[in-house]
């Protein structure tokens, strides 16, 4: 486990209070903990390959501090016009460094000979107990390596492991997505449907914005039904088979030998409003 070290009186009384709104600080406090737990600390990156630091996709990093990438890039240009930061753009890949680092974060390093352990094992049992202890913190720094590496390698493909991937899904959509509704909330029963359609389809991220753009263009979607029904967010992720019919052109008039009362019921089924 890494910790790093924040300055109180900074934090509390100095002029970043000022300068920086909440968000803002938000976003900062969670990179002064990807610069702790970075590989290469103070530098907000994948790791090094032959020397070289290998960037993150700013999506991921956005995922990561929960602001959607067009926030993010604003937020830099605040942190480097106060020299928090600087970034580098490599392949579309970003690289933040934190200014001063090892000025201010040198404390961890300082500590580390009192973190070792300082009682003697003499009895069995207690030789017993160290094992279990050492046994139980190897565990634990494996399965945090795992999930680092999980977290940190480039997908060609966005996969439901990529961490952040159902809120940069959410973002996209309400950039997006008028005249659908915005999603106000990602609920934990929308993770779990996101989740399932990518296992379903890996690119089902890109292929539901194909739909909601062809949506836009489907009057029955948008709302010109009989009953005014209108197609929305939890519509396109509840199956496997909505986002597809719409990029079929099930619903586009004229097209898959359906008639309008038949592409009325079908979507209120869809919708929960009739059974099955």
């Amino acid at each position: 486990m890494k910790w790093i070290k924040l300055h109180t009186d900074e934090w509390l009384n100095s002029t970043m209070r000022f300068t920086l709104n909440h968000k803002q600080r938000a976003v900062w406090a969670d990179f002064l903990a990807l610069g702790g737990k970075s590989r290469v600390p103070g530098i907000i990156c994948a790791g090094e390959e032959n020397g070289a630091l290998i960037g993150l996709p700013p999506a991921r990093i956005a995922g990561v501090v929960d602001v959607p990438p067009e926030e993010l890039s604003e937020i830099l240009k605040v942190f480097e016009s106060q020299e928090r930061v600087t970034t580098e753009v490599e392949n579309g890949r970003l690289i933040i460094r934190l200014c001063n680092w090892s000025k201010y974060q040198s404390e961890y390093d300082r500590q580390k000979k009192y973190r070792q352990p300082s009682k003697r094992v003499t009895g069995k049992s207690d030789a017993k107990l160290h094992g279990k202890l050492q046994n139980a913190t190897a565990k634990s720094d494996s399965l945090e390596a795992e999930v680092e590496v999980e977290r940190e390698v480039d997908k060609n493909t966005t996969e439901p492991s990529a961490h952040g991937v159902c809120e940069q899904i959410v973002s996209r959509w309400n950039t997006e997505c008028s005249p659908f509704a915005e999603v106000l909330k990602l609920t934990e029963g929308r993770r779990r449907k996101i989740l399932a359609r990518i296992r379903a389809d890996a690119e089902f991220p890109d292929k539901l914005l194909a739909a909601v753009s062809k949506a836009k263009q489907t009057p029955f979607l948008c709302g010109s039904g009989a009953r005014g029904w209108k197609a929305d967010f939890d519509w396109f992720i509840a199956n496997d088979t909505n986002y597809v019919a719409v990029l079929e052109g099930k619903y586009s008039e004229g097209k898959g030998g359906i008639n309008a009362d038949q592409r009325t019921r079908d979507n209120l089924r869809a919708a929960g409003l009739l059974p099955n």
